[in-house]
């Protein structure tokens, strides 16, 4: 039998794995049986041990209960509750006594059981029942003598020697416990070992399979090496009939083989580095070839990923085979489309985002299955996260008569769609606005010229005609002015006014032609000065009264509150009107937009007012924004800088006097030069103009003015650089502030020489104005100057 294992090197690992396992099996049995048996020993008479002591412990316990009730009996007399318990606790402990006598005792167990079950019936007998019979019959000093007589000094010994016996059960149960680790200990010890004797076993085994294996293998791998480095080999053959032996011959034979024809492999390598260089230069124009339609393809990519359109190539089938950035937004793909992915996969992206989806995808299905190289089209809206239009072109891709697949162009037409819609709504609502008025002035006027009418009646027509007239009136120059606002050529007359006087006077006009609504104004200011052009806010606050009007038909409270604190005014008018839906108001303030609800179409309108008011808040350095409760009304808030309504005075060093700003011009032309003194004038300052430097010069030593307007051209001696360039030198007037009001376009060199504004020639009338009240509002003098100032920088110096 032994042969049969040597022919096998996996027969013979066999053998002695069988060998080792079984003997670690047979010796891991008797060992974990043995340590099984002791334990179980053990844990038996911990067992029985834990028994006994609570039996033990039982028995002191209803005791002590049966003692406790008794003299409860002995001290109440006739109680039949307290008799109850003695004799319910006495039958316990008498139980309990029979219960430990069937366990297995040994001599000193017996002899405490004797002992107590002795004393318990002594005491019972000659203590207990005598004692109750005396209370039943109030025999109280018999009771008393007995008492006396030792019964005290019986139950305490009964107790002790019952806490006595249990403290010996426990000394036993800890005994057991310290026995039972120690065998624990000793049999893991013992497992330890064999586990270290049975890897003992193991490593010998392996030392003698690995010397049988190791030493033919490194014989053989000499010979390998040898026969690598073309070196003549003689390997012995292995006398031995399992793979080793196997292979040791049959590398012996190899080796004659591979020697023997050596010359004709070398023959053969040499004609395959011929054919290797033909493969590489091959290869290398494969890669070049690779390389070039790898850009080409890139480039493609690249230019379709910077298309607005979203492109996608579909197969026959409608598999993704090329799409770019722009449709990897339309489908809302936070990563990357997989190519090749079938029409389920990639359509799956669309179907919470497309409006009628399945309409979509039965044209993408059409224009798959579509042959001709006719253009096929589509409309469809993205729904999600934001309303989009999409115009989807559809063509068949043919190369040399084959169909390859069908391309798709996305091309976002949102915005053309929606100014078709704006216009649309436009021309609707300008055609309304216009006719509706002009329909009442030729009505009235064709009454007139073919009637004869009383007088009272002929003033009636009039003042509908001129009522009708001014409304078209307003309404061409809404258009007028949103047109100038949105190119830049609205001009702005700003000045200090006082913006709760303006507001005052608009709610004034309102209240007198709508007594349906209640005008309030809380405010805690006697005045609130702003900088701004008048007429501009008294378009901005008539529109919004008109809204609030318009939009509350049923009348109600219309409330203005004005709040300035940190440099700025919040004024909120308040109405209590129909309200404006939540996904409308961002849209508020767009021009021609109108709320699409039947109850706003009935009031009408042009959808220019809010949008005006905006453009008009903006030119003040303010905002306007809404907050609104459908069916509750609107709130519109306008925040604009503030101006203090106190001046701020500072002490002239130079002249130890108050006086208004001074600001100085020059400017050679004298009839532009009076027009600018007459227009500064109305700011309330002192203005001087002369019409040269030298004596320009001359008067700034004599007193510093607070702010010069420059001309550049000013003559032959010294003109505006000049002029600057000196003023510049001196400490005491380097700071003055300077404004160039000149024809010739040098921003730069004004900038470069510390220029505050540069004015080219001709500018708006009232421009200049604004600057200057600017500049005077930021700046400060040595002289005593009367301007206006920031509220915050007044609260401060208060």
């Amino acid at each position: 039998m032994f042969n049969y294992f040597k022919k096998s090197i996996t027969r013979q690992y066999v053998y002695y794995l069988i060998i080792v396992v079984v003997a670690a099996l047979v010796g891991a049995i008797l060992l974990t049986g043995v340590n099984l048996f002791v334990q179980n020993n053990y844990i038996k008479e911990r067992e029985e041990l834990r028994q006994k002591h609570e039996i033990v412990n039982e028995i002191e316990d209803h005791f002590m209960r049966m003692v406790f009730h008794a003299r409860g009996y002995f001290y109440l007399g006739d109680d039949k509750q307290e008799e109850a318990a003695v004799d319910f606790h006495r039958d316990k402990v008498q139980d309990k006594i029979t219960e430990f006598g069937e366990l297995d005792l040994d001599l000193e167990e017996s002899q405490f059981l004797s002992d107590f079950t002795y004393g318990f019936s002594d005491y019972k007998e000659n203590i207990l029942e005598p004692s109750m019979e005396h209370v039943r019959k109030q025999e109280f000093d018999e009771l008393k003598s007995l008492a006396y007589s030792g019964a005290r000094d019986r139950v305490t010994e009964l107790v002790g020697n019952t806490q006595a016996f249990a403290k010996q059960i426990d000394d036993k149960l800890e005994t057991v416990n310290k026995s039972l680790t120690t065998v624990g200990q000793i049999f893991s010890t013992l497992y330890i070992a064999y586990i270290l004797l049975i890897l003992l076993v193991v490593g010998i085994v392996i030392r003698k399979m690995s010397k049988n294996l190791g030493i033919p293998l490194l014989e053989l791998t000499k010979a390998s090496e040898q026969l690598v480095k073309g070196e003549y080999t003689n390997l012995s053959i292995e006398k031995r009939e399992d793979e080793i032996g196997t292979l040791s011959n049959a590398f012996h034979v190899m080796a004659r083989s591979i020697q023997n024809k050596e010359e004709e492999l070398m023959a053969q390598n040499e004609e395959l580095l011929a054919q290797q260089e033909d493969l590489e230069e091959h290869q290398s124009r494969l890669q070049a070839s690779f390389e070039e339609a790898e850009i080409r393809r890139q480039l493609s990519q690249d230019i379709i990923d910077n298309v607005n359109e979203g492109i996608t190539l579909l197969d026959l089938n409608g598999s993704l085979l090329q799409y770019n950035h722009m449709f990897l937004n339309i489908v809302g793909g936070e990563t990357e489309l997989e190519v090749n992915s079938g029409i389920e996969q990639w359509s799956q992206l669309l179907e919470d985002r497309v409006d009628n989806f399945d309409e979509f995808m039965d044209f993408i299905k059409t224009a798959i299955k579509n042959k001709e190289e006719k253009v096929l089209s589509y409309r469809y809206e993205i729904k999600s996260p934001v309303n989009k239009i999409y115009d989807i072109y559809a063509v068949s891709i043919h190369k040399n008569e084959f169909r390859l697949g069908t391309l798709i162009v996305h091309r976002d037409i949102t915005a053309e769609y929606e100014v078709n819609q704006m216009k649309s709504e436009l021309v609707s609502t300008v055609s309304h606005e216009l006719r509706t008025p002009l329909a009442s002035v030729l009505g009235f006027a064709e009454l007139m010229l073919t009637k004869e009418l009383k007088p009272e009646r002929q003033k009636k027509y009039l003042e509908t005609i001129h009522k009708e007239a001014s409304r078209l009136t307003n309404l061409i120059n809404d258009f007028l002015d949103i047109q100038r606002m949105e190119s830049g050529k609205q001009v702005y007359e700003k000045k200090r006014i006082d913006l709760l006087a303006t507001v005052k006077e608009v709610m004034t006009t309102f209240k007198t032609t709508n007594k349906l609504h209640h005008f309030l104004m809380e405010t805690d200011r006697d005045q609130i000065f702003i900088l701004g052009d008048e007429e501009k806010l008294i378009q901005l606050f008539t529109n919004i009264f008109s809204n609030a009007v318009k939009f509350s038909p049923s009348g109600g409270k219309i409330t203005v509150r004005f709040d300035c604190k940190s440099g700025e005014l919040v004024c909120s008018i308040e109405d209590e009107g129909l309200g404006i839906p939540e996904e409308e108001v961002s849209k508020l303030f767009q021009k021609f937009y109108r709320i699409d609800n039947s109850d706003r179409r009935k009031i009408g309108g042009t959808g220019l007012g809010l949008a005006i008011s905006k453009k008009i808040v903006e030119a003040h350095n303010g905002e306007i924004s809404v907050s609104s409760i459908l069916g509750q009304g609107s709130t519109f808030y306008v925040r604009l800088p503030l101006l203090s309504d106190k001046p701020k005075r500072v002490a002239n060093s130079e002249l130890g006097h108050q006086d208004k700003p001074l600001v100085m011009i020059v400017e050679d032309d004298e009839s532009l030069g009076m027009l600018l003194l007459d227009e500064l004038k109305e700011l309330e300052i002192e203005v001087k103009h002369y019409v040269d430097g030298e004596g320009a010069l001359l008067s700034v030593r004599n007193r510093q003015p607070d702010l010069i307007i420059l001309d550049i051209m000013l003559g032959d001696k010294i003109d505006g650089w000049d002029m600057i360039e000196e003023l510049k030198k001196t400490n005491s007037t380097k700071d003055i502030p300077i404004i160039i009001s000149s024809a010739l376009d040098e921003k730069e060199r004004g900038i470069t020489l510390g220029v505050g504004h540069y004015l080219t020639k001709p500018y708006p009338h009232g421009k200049l104005s604004e600057v200057v009240l600017e500049l005077l509002e930021i700046g400060g003098k040595t002289g005593e100057i009367l301007i206006p100032v920031d509220e915050k920088e007044v609260e401060e110096n208060e």
